[in-house]
C-alpha cells in the first residue's frame, strides 16, 4: 500500500513510498521483506521530515509564524510510519526478526528526534523513556521491539480458532 504518496514526492517524478505487504514464506525471506518495508517507513519519515523543513523554510521565508510542523511531523510518525510497521510484526514470530526490529525502532527514534529538534545523543535510558507510552511519561515512539511479541502472539490467537474449524475432530482410529 501507499502512504502519504503524492504528498512526498522529492520533485524526482518520484510518485511516493511504499510500503511492501509480507507474503513470503520462510525466515530469510520474512527477513529481506521486513528489512524493505523498515527501509521504506524510514525513507517516508525521512520524507515527512524534510517537507516539515521546507515549510518551515518557507514560513520564515514570508515571515509567518510555524507553531505546530514539527509536531505535525512526530504525529505521522508515530500514528502512520509505525504503526504500519507493528502492523507487518503480526506475521513474523519474534525470534526471526528481533535484531531488525531493534534497529528499526532506533531509527524510528532517531528520526522522531530529529522532527523534535533535539540533537543531543541520547543514553540507552532516555531511550527507553523515548519509547514508553505518553501517559507513562515517554513519547511513544520507537517501541517496536517491545510490542512484536505481542503483535505476533495477537495475531496467532485471533486465527486459532478459524484453523481449529477447519480441523477434522480426532477420534481414536485416526490416531
Amino acid at each position: 500500500f501507499v502512504v502519504l504518496g503524492a504528498a512526498c514526492r522529492d520533485g524526482d517524478g518520484d510518485e511516493g513510498v511504499e510500503l511492501p505487504v509480507l507474503t513470503a514464506r520462510g525466515p530469510a525471506a520474512q527477513r529481506k521483506q521486513w528489512t524493505d518495508a523498515a527501509d521504506a517507513a524510514v525513507a517516508l519519515g525521512q520524507r515527512v521530515l524534510l517537507l516539515v523543513e521546507r515549510r518551515v523554510e518557507i514560513g520564515s521565508a514570508q515571515k509567518e509564524a510555524i507553531l505546530n510542523a514539527a509536531q505535525c511531523a512526530c504525529l505521522l510518525l508515530r500514528f502512520c510510519v509505525e504503526t504500519k510497521l507493528a502492523h507487518l510484526l503480526r506475521a513474523i514470530a519474534p525470534e526471526d526478526l528481533d535484531d531488525l526490529v531493534q534497529a528499526t525502532s532506533r531509527r524510528l527514534q532517531d528520526l522522531f528526534l530529529r522532527g523534535a529538534g533535539i540533537s543531543a545523543q541520547l543514553d540507552e535510558a532516555a531511550r527507553q523513556q523515548l519509547s514508553l507510552r505518553i501517559a507513562d511519561g515517554g513519547c511513544g515512539v520507537g517501541s517496536l521491539h517491545l510490542r512484536h511479541q505481542a503483535a505476533f502472539l495477537g495475531s496467532w490467537a485471533q486465527t486459532l480458532s478459524a484453523v481449529l474449524a477447519r480441523l477434522r475432530p480426532a477420534d481414536a482410529a485416526s490416531l
